[in-house]
């Protein structure tokens, strides 16, 4: 008989399936007694029904990592159009830019997953941008939480709350990062230089900012998921001083609390993204699309736009495994392993 037992027992090792502790022991039946029947056989069509491709795969509640409290498994990597991430520990990632590191604006990040009871994870994050720009030097560094709950089996909820700092100090030689500033904001930068050097401007500030985001994810499969997300930056703080009238463009989105007076709240018209995406998952990657809109203009793509190759980890083995029995399954069917089958409908 054709072993496409094998199949079902790597199927058990799906993240949301029953542990075996709670799964009532078979009962036994002697192979001599008149209950004892012949093991049944599987057609190629009942093959093809249970091949183990994303679409056909249970929905895995912590497939999306970027906007949730859930981290890259132990030894995963996701290599994304304009950053890395690893899992280096259990529940623990780090990520960096090469994209801005290239350009000098040195940066990383780092998750850990630091609470997991029932279907509530609750995670720490911080983030650290440092740009020696041309005469200028200047540091970003943002800390937060995020909270997610899975409201339903395929329906989570992620909440995350952020606080920042930015201190810049001189004028940027903004050469190297107008391009992706002019990209997703429409700013040319390099003016806004240019005007300010010549009339020998400069800039010296300290600013705070706290934002909030919400997302929520609904999972159809694995393959398949709908993203909602929004954001807002709901309070600023800033001490400036500088050596003219210089008004600062929007860099690392900072802009929206600079433009405001010591400290208070930030309307939200003035400092929103909200957008609407649909996510296919793959084997070893994923596409993000979708659509939405900001106060920034463009703003709303870095978060509805993404592509990414993940490779290892303990999920992505187990569906390999799975493929791996599987192919070995057709292979022995289409060799006849199967004698009752091997002359029936392909």
């Amino acid at each position: 008989m054709l072993p496409y037992l094998t199949l079902f027992t790597a199927l058990a090792q799906d993240p949301e399936a029953t542990p075996a502790s709670e799964v009532a022991p078979a009962s036994f039946v002697d192979p001599t007694s008149e209950d004892a029947q012949a093991p049944t056989d599987i057609s190629s069509t009942q093959l093809e029904w249970l091949r183990p491709s994303p679409k056909n795969l249970p929905q895995n509640p912590y497939g999306h990592v970027d906007f949730t409290a859930y981290a890259l498994e132990w030894g995963e990597v996701q290599v994304g159009i304009a950053n890395i991430h690893a899992g280096i520990l259990p529940r623990v990632q780090v990520g960096t830019s090469p994209v801005l590191n290239a350009i000098g604006l040195y940066n990383g990040t780092a998750k850990i997953n630091l609470v997991r009871l029932g279907p509530v994870d609750i995670a720490a994050r911080g983030d650290h941008y440092r740009y020696p720009l041309g005469e200028m030097q200047g540091d970003y560094t943002a800390a937060g939480a995020t909270v997610s709950t899975r409201l339903m089996p395929s329906w989570s909820l992620h909440l995350t709350g952020q606080y920042a700092t930015m201190g810049m100090q001189g004028l940027p030689d903004t050469s190297g990062i107008s391009p992706i500033v002019y990209m997703f904001t429409g700013t040319d930068i390099d003016t806004w230089r240019e005007e300010a050097a010549a009339q020998n401007l400069s800039v010296q500030l300290e600013a705070e900012a706290v934002t909030a985001k919400v997302a929520t994810d609904i999972r159809f499969n694995r393959r398949d998921s709908l993203i909602i997300q929004g954001q807002a930056m709901v309070w600023g703080s800033v001490a400036s001083s500088s050596t003219g009238d210089l008004d600062i463009p929007p860099i690392l989105g900072m802009d929206e609390a600079l433009s405001y007076e010591a400290e208070g709240i930030i309307p939200l018209g003035s400092s929103y993204s909200a957008s609407v995406a649909w996510q296919w998952n793959w084997k070893r990657s994923y596409l993000r699309l979708g659509m939405g809109y900001s106060s920034v203009p463009g703003a709303w793509l870095m978060q509805s736009t993404e592509y990414a190759m993940r490779f290892g980890g303990k999920t992505r083995r187990g569906e390999a495994q799975m493929r791996r029995g599987w192919r070995n399954n057709r292979k022995e069917l289409r060799n006849g392993a199967d004698s009752a089958v091997a002359g029936g409908s392909r």
